[in-house]
Order: structure tokens, then sequence, then C-alpha cells
């Protein structure tokens, strides 16, 4: 037969609630924690939209790009005027601003020489050209159009900045995180 512990007693109730005797108070016991259940991940909306999955990103034409008039160059025989421009894309991004620093790692220092007509080649292309648009400056180009009216290289760069996302700071916050890009293939170099 089971014993029971003076804790686990509990005195029984009679008929009559006035002459029961009072219960034996049973020490608090301490329970084990709890294990937490492994949770499967679901997608879920976050802030208004679903979780993307990588095929749709990948295969998202996610490169703007614009027409834009630079009256500066105008071919005065035909009329044209007109320059298709669009964003940096991610490698570009990256090896641009790699052709823009200089010094080891740690101690580098951001050279604006040419920055802009760099900006020029990488994103002026040829929109109409059957292969789906070629870029119509090509690295060897790059002293000439340094060269140019700084007027029309700028219109280029801010509007490739501006489909790019590059906002206005990006050469600030650039420079502070110098020290800490590694070196890659320049473009320009």
């Amino acid at each position: 037969m089971n014993e029971m512990k003076p804790e686990d007693k509990v005195t029984e109730q009679t008929e009559t609630p006035e002459k029961a005797a009072p219960a034996a108070v049973a020490a608090p016991r301490k329970k084990a924690p709890a294990k937490k259940k492994a949770t499967k991940r679901k997608a879920t909306k976050k802030k208004g939209g679903k979780v993307l999955a990588a095929k749709t990103i990948l295969s998202a034409p996610d490169i703007k790009e614009e027409e834009i008039q630079v009256p500066e160059w105008a071919n005065e025989e035909t009329g044209e005027d007109t320059v298709f421009v669009r964003g940096l894309s991610s490698i570009d991004h990256e090896r641009l601003t790699q052709s823009c620093t200089e010094g080891p790692i740690g101690n580098r220092n951001f050279n604006m020489v040419g920055y802009q007509a760099k900006v020029a080649i990488l994103c002026t292309y040829d929109a109409l050209a059957k292969d789906g648009g070629k870029r119509i400056f090509q690295k060897d180009h790059l002293q000439v159009l340094m060269q140019k009216a700084s007027g029309p290289i700028a219109t280029i760069a801010n509007k490739a900045h501006e489909l790019s996302g590059i906002g206005t700071g990006a050469v600030d916050k650039f420079q502070e995180n110098l020290g800490k890009t590694p070196n890659a293939d320049s473009l320009f170099d």
C-alpha cells in the first residue's frame, strides 16, 4: 500500500461544513520550466505585404531607367538630344566605389576625380538598340568625358543616383565606411 506524505494528506470533509476539520496546507511545489515548443515559420504579412521568395526577387526588373534630354549635346543636323539613363546595378555600384578609393584598408581616401564621368559611363545606354541597351560609353572614354562640360555629366550622374536610390548623403556615408570595405575588381583601373 502506498503511504501518503504529510503534505499530500487532505482532511476528508464531513456532511456539514461547520464540523469539518481544517485541511492540511500543502507546501508549494516548484514546477520544472516548460519546454519551448519548436514553431514552424509561417509566411506572414508584415506591414501590409507578403514575404517574397528568392525566385521572385531574382526575376524582378528592379533597375529603373529613364529618358532625359541633354540639350548641350544636341545634334543640330538630326535634332537628337536625348540619352537613356539607368540606375546602377549592385556590382556596378561596388566597382564604381572601389575605383574611387585609394590607400590601404583602414586608411582609405575617397577620390572624386572622374566620379561623375564614371557614373555616366556606367549608366548611359542605347535603349533603342536590338541588344536591349548596350552602354554608349566605354571606360576608354573616361578621359574625354572628364574634359566635357560638367553640366551634362552632372545631369546624367544625378539622374543615375536618383534611379539607383542613392541619396545626396551617399558619398559622406561611404567615406565613413572606407576602412571597412575589402578590395574588389575595378572597371576603371
